[in-house]
């Protein structure tokens, strides 16, 4: 078969039937989830390397010269349908097969050698070339950034797919990947504004603003990386790409509306959220305006296309709901960032919250919140981690640190903090109380005597330091046995990488830590997962950004969870921990977490007695105390509204 049309049918046909059978490998009907076999991982590797040889080869210059591919001598390589190839037109692909962490042989090595140097000097086609092979092998942060005058000569298509990648969020595989990424990414946002503004490019400067909306920059949510510089780069390009897209160019700049001079207005409050079907975040909105003064305040909801399989129709909820919001809004990205920004300014808002972080980076919901639609602007720590930075929000909304000398030094573009104490998100409803037993610890292969150390987070946050300390703590305990939950990004889909499953073993083995000793279950439905923590002993969270959902479940469950505390973010778990009066399960360090946990692994009595504790609570836990929390939240706003 001539070489195009095999590579085609392998970009078409062969490589997605290694996905799909790897997905199907990994999706087992059982709860114990088992990682791929050796001989399926060795033949994804070795398709993996012939695609490459192939794109080499068939995109080569020398070949489309001397006669060996199947295109006339004097016709350049079709780089246009390689990339709309089933395979080339998705960039997430090579990341669930895990790609950048297979093993690569001296010929692999040899190849990417090849085009890293080639590119140096390339042009034409043999650019795309070396690109489409590097991606075959390396994360998106270690891609070299191309020059402009590389970049100009582009087909729009070839731009599409590199930047496709190269927007990507990373495989930060390892400790080093992280330090890497957060060295990497300034310099990215630095590279796509001098792109924007650079003569050469003018041409195809609109296709470029489109492309590079789509950028990803989500893992300075779940790495140690320093954020503020990153925020400040960050707002630079969105401040760029309002100035040069033509479309935000036209948005006018805020004008308070006629309303705003009645003094007897009822103060119109306007809430963003990830969603307003059934779950976690939408009874924490619920929870937050259940009993506002009507008198005072009407609320509006918002939601812009999301959805996970979290949340659930329930007319009950919706019914309730729909008694404390005056109206809700849903909201499209397909409609844009300057319709969008027009329709909330249309509901003349008083007060405009935020509380959806289902993207960070510079696209639509990005730009969207840059815009001022309301006189008050307030971003919340239940979802955002990160103050947004963007020069439009007036406050961020959180918890206080129980210690003042922690709380972190907001710089001129992060938003100063308001707080709601002790804990800034409430769940009216409980998570639900699953009492029914749907597994326990026979059917995850545990013994009655073993000390089950569970997290249940997603694959992003469970990081190469994070698994250290774990396997480090569990270690130290007899018959210790870490349990992990990892889900997909987003509550969606059913996916356990290869990239987890080989950051796990790397860290296992530096550790010295049996395999035998860590059990991985598949995705759990919501029955299942409450279960598990309700039989762990001990729950261990990740940083810097943990969860809320399973962290308050746990503590609900009356179960010890070890939190690590956060200065340069502002996860919310340490809070909920705390405001139950648990301060000395919050550790300083990494450190301090492997003796809490450990020394909670070891002592059956200190972990009753934290049990007792939070069994025999006073009154509602803050995080279910909703007849406390929302007449608190009104309190705030009208001391925010009285000082604006």
């Amino acid at each position: 078969m001539p070489i195009r049309a095999k590579l085609i049918d392998c970009l078409n046909s062969r490589l997605i039937e290694d996905l799909q059978l790897y997905q199907t490998a990994l999706s087992t009907f059982g709860i114990v989830a088992h990682a791929v076999g050796t001989s399926q991982i060795t033949a994804i590797r070795k398709s993996r390397s012939n695609v490459a040889r192939m794109l080499f080869d068939y995109l080569s210059p020398a070949t489309s010269n001397n006669g060996k591919g199947d295109h006339p001598k004097d016709e350049p390589p079709d780089s246009e349908t390689i990339c709309r190839t089933v395979f080339m037109a998705q960039p997430h692909f090579r990341i669930w097969l895990g790609y950048p962490v297979l093993e690569r042989d001296e010929a692999d090595k040899a190849l990417i050698d090849t085009c890293l140097k080639s590119l140096t000097t390339a042009e034409g086609v043999t650019v795309f070339r070396d690109i489409a092979v590097l991606t075959m092998y390396l994360s998106p942060h270690e891609l070299p950034l191309l020059s402009p005058a590389q970049i100009a000569k582009m087909p729009r298509y070839e731009l599409g797919f590199y930047l496709g990648i190269l927007l990507n969020r990373p495989v930060l595989l390892t400790e080093e990947d992280e330090v890497q990424y957060g060295k990497f990414t300034p310099d990215l946002i630095d590279w796509i504004c001098d792109l924007l503004e650079d003569p050469q490019i003018a041409p195809i400067q609109k296709s470029l603003l489109d492309l590079v909306q789509k950028i990803n920059l989500g893992e300075y949510y779940v790495a140690e990386i320093d954020a503020p510089p990153l925020l400040e780069k960050r707002k630079k390009m969105i401040d760029l790409i309002r100035r040069l897209d033509p479309t935000l160019r036209k948005i006018p700049p805020y004008q308070p509306p006629a309303r705003a001079n009645d003094p007897t207005r009822k103060i119109r409050v306007g809430f963003l959220a990830r969603t307003l079907k059934k779950g976690p975040d939408s009874e924490s909105l619920y929870a937050l305006f259940r009993d506002f003064d009507t008198d005072r305040f009407e609320i509006y909801a918002y939601t812009i296309d999301h959805f996970d399989r979290v949340v659930k129709a329930d007319k009950a909820f919706d019914e309730a709901f729909d008694k404390v919001l005056s109206g809700r809004r849903l909201l499209r990205y397909v409609q844009g960032t300057a319709h969008i920004v027009y329709k909330l300014r249309d509901d003349e808002l008083d007060i405009f919250i935020l509380a959806n972080s289902t993207h960070f980076g510079v696209g639509t919901a990005d730009l969207l919140i840059s815009h001022r639609v309301a006189p008050i602007q307030i971003s919340s720590n239940t979802v955002n981690p990160l103050p947004t930075s963007v020069g439009a929000f007036d406050h961020f909304l959180t918890s206080s640190c129980p210690d003042t000398s922690d709380e972190i030094a907001y710089s001129d573009i992060m938003e100063p903090p308001i707080f709601l104490d002790p804990t800034s998100i409430c769940y009216p409803f409980g998570l639900g109380k699953e009492t029914r037993t749907v597994l326990d610890r026979a059917t995850i292969g545990l013994r009655d005597d073993d000390v089950m150390f569970y997290n249940g987070s997603s694959v992003d946050r469970l990081r190469a330091p994070c698994l250290r300390t774990y396997m480090r703590a569990v270690a130290q305990v007899p018959n210790g046995k870490l349990v992990l939950a990892p889900f997909n990004s987003g509550w969606s889909g059913n996916l356990h990488s290869n990239i987890f499953w080989e950051r796990l073993r790397r860290v296992a083995a530096e550790e010295d830590f049996s395999l035998e000793d860590i059990v991985i279950t598949n995705e759990l439905t919501l029955a299942e997962a409450r279960n598990l923590v309700q039989i762990c002993d001990v729950y261990l969270t990740t940083w810097p950004h943990g969860g809320a959902t399973t962290v308050t479940l746990a503590l609900d469950k009356a179960k010890p969870v070890v939190v690590t505390k956060r200065v340069s973010s502002r996860s919310i778990d340490q809070f909920l921990v705390g405001s139950v009066g648990l301060n000395e399960l919050v550790a300083k360090d990494d450190d301090d977490f492997i003796r809490i946990a450990s020394d909670l692994g070891r002592s059956p009595e200190t972990r009753a007695a934290i049990g007792d504790r939070l069994s025999n609570y006073d009154g509602k836990m803050p995080f279910f105390d909703v007849d406390n929390y929302s007449t608190q939240f009104q309190q705030l706003l009208l001391e925010v509204w009285d000082r604006n």
